[in-house]
């Protein structure tokens, strides 16, 4: 069968407030290793290239409405890490105008070892050694129903330089 997004929830299953599923879609879209052959064609007759699990987040964002030629005019890339099976993980940096944007997606044991806050239902809080457990603990419960579970990440800063990157830039994402 085809591999597609059956929906975005937050940790425990919890639908994400309309505000996060829409950044979540942003991410997913701009972070899929996926293309278009021919999307000059009506969208029945696209021959979509990429991993099985690219594919299905680039559909699922542009179900959502998420056109990825569209989001990089806003989102300029300024360096991308491509998933692979060592880091598990893959990530990209944009610039939006003077702010800088780095997207991460992954497996949520990787992703959430790496960050310190964490926002549930519309609440950004500080990520405790018991909600790592808590959150770890409800992957696990999907994981077992048979579900992918994968989790996105960003971090937000404004750009130190006027133009271009900066050596900050490119450590961020190595």
């Amino acid at each position: 069968g085809v591999m597609e997004v059956a929906d975005l929830k937050s940790y425990g299953g919890q639908d994400l407030p309309p505000e996060n599923k829409s950044k979540v879609y942003q991410i997913i879209t701009l972070l899929a290793e996926a293309f278009i052959e021919n999307p000059k064609d009506k969208m029945k007759e696209w021959i979509l290239r990429g991993r099985p699990t690219d594919k299905a987040l680039f559909l699922a964002g542009h179900n959502a409405g998420y056109d990825k030629e569209k989001l990089l005019k806003q989102y300029k890339e300024i360096s991308r890490l491509p998933f692979n099976s060592i880091n598990k993980f893959s990530a990209a940096l944009f610039k939006i105008d003077e702010t800088r944007e780095l997207l991460v997606m992954g497996a949520p044991e990787i992703i959430l070892e790496r960050c310190h806050t964490v926002k549930i239902n519309g609440k950004q809080e500080k990520l405790s050694a018991a909600k790592l457990k808590e959150l770890k603990s409800a992957v696990n419960k999907m994981t077992g129903q048979g579900l992918r579970v994968l989790a996105v990440a960003r971090s937000s800063f404004v750009s130190p330089g006027a133009n271009g990157t900066t050596a900050d830039d490119k450590k961020e994402i190595e």
